[in-house]
């Protein structure tokens, strides 16, 4: 990840929430359940809560994630796209980076 996905781009002292950018996403319902249940444990395990925690911060990060992983991406389907990445157990999938000569 770039040191820009954590500064704030206006280089004011505006809060992080407020320099970013709106995006309408559909999400399946189970995607729905399971991200709030997830932002709800993050949120109790923290010890240090001086940046609030939503669904949009994990929403960004499985986007980072996903563009870490990006050259691993293939199909033409949305199952064949998630298969490529995860196994059938939600794991990530091992992938041998390929070294460039």
């Amino acid at each position: 990840m770039s040191a820009a996905a954590n500064a704030n781009p206006s280089g004011d002292d505006l809060p992080r929430w407020q320099t970013m950018e709106p995006f309408n996403a559909k999400l399946r319902p189970d995607q729905v359940v399971d991200l709030v249940a997830l932002r709800k444990e993050v949120a109790k395990n923290r010890t240090v809560k001086t940046e609030r925690i939503t669904d949009n911060t994990l929403l960004r990060i499985a986007l980072d994630l996903l563009f870490a992983h990006q050259e691993y991406l293939k199909g033409n389907t949305e199952d064949e796209l998630r298969d490529s990445i995860l196994t059938p157990d939600g794991e990530i999938r091992k992938h041998t980076r390929k070294r460039k000569i």
